[in-house]
């Protein structure tokens, strides 16, 4: 938003801004390093890069976002703001994340604009929803202003207004959990089928490999493991998969050619390619 006089320029997050996903051992193994994309299988990308805090992106978004619009940017004051984070953090569990690990800052700068010096503040919030199980994160709120100095107290008050007045769509957020819910209940037993099958298989791969390990021989004992894992998927009808967000490997039906998991550990998978919706990510195959 741009006031008539074009002295003041108020903002409200930032559609240019995706989600984000710690570097993981697993996107290590696949090449996927932080400052590349990771491609989930809806088409969409997550940014591989490590989780910070609302404070630490604000300055962040301060000094790297913003040279369209002023330049010469300095971050003069700001920092963690806990009673942002508190607020917000009762606003994330409201939303079903119980578990968040959420910080929320800011950031205070000066810039060099078109009419002279510009003063600006930013409000960040950034959440990690499942800490310990996913590294996917998100930036949960990102507000601020850029004005001249005179007009600096009113944007402040319009950017709070702005904020204050911000609201998740309530029939969206109904839709996108049953459309996880039926999914999730939808493959419950032949997820129940897949876990069995697996239990199975990472026993008679434990003997395979207690024998292999009598042997002494290493590298016979790395081909046997392949060997004996393809000949196994053949025989059972299976197929491995790796998590790239936690790192886990699983055994499932290869009744399908992509498979997806979501927050709870539910597996599904299509020929289509097609994501199945709202809270699933896309699962490596090996070959």
């Amino acid at each position: 938003m741009i006031s008539p006089d074009g002295q003041m320029r108020i903002f409200s997050g930032d559609v240019n801004i995706g989600g984000f996903i710690g570097p993981t051992q697993a996107l290590s193994y696949a090449g996927l390093r932080e400052g590349g994309m990771y491609g989930l299988g809806d088409g969409s990308k997550l940014e591989i890069r490590r989780f910070i805090s609302g404070s630490q992106f604000a300055r962040s978004y301060a000094q790297n976002r913003l040279a369209s619009q002023c330049s010469s940017v300095q971050v003069e004051s700001g920092g963690e703001r806990q009673d942002l984070t508190a607020t917000y953090s009762q606003s994330a569990r409201a939303e079903g994340m119980t578990s968040a690990q959420l910080t929320a800052g800011d950031a205070v700068f000066s810039c060099s604009g078109k009419s002279g010096t510009l003063h600006g503040h930013i409000f960040a919030a950034t959440v990690l929803p499942l800490p310990g199980q996913s590294t996917i994160w998100q930036v949960y709120r990102l507000y601020g202003y850029i004005a001249v100095p005179q007009s600096q107290q009113a944007a402040e008050g319009i950017a709070q207004q702005v904020v204050q007045s911000f609201r998740v769509d309530q029939q969206w957020r109904q839709r996108a959990s049953q459309t996880a819910n039926n999914a999730v209940q939808q493959d419950n037993y032949r997820s129940q089928q897949i876990q069995a099958r697996a239990r199975a298989a990472i026993q008679e791969n434990q003997r395979q490999t207690s024998e292999m390990i009598v042997k002494g021989y290493e590298q016979r004992s790395q081909v046997y493991d392949e060997i004996s894992r393809r000949r196994e998927n053949s025989i059972l009808g299976t197929t491995d998969v790796i998590d790239p967000v936690s790192g886990s490997q699983y055994k499932i039906d290869s009744y399908s050619n992509y498979h997806w998991m979501n927050n709870q550990g539910a597996i599904v998978g299509n020929d289509t390619g097609a994501n199945p919706g709202y809270g699933w990510h896309d699962l490596v195959t090996l070959p």
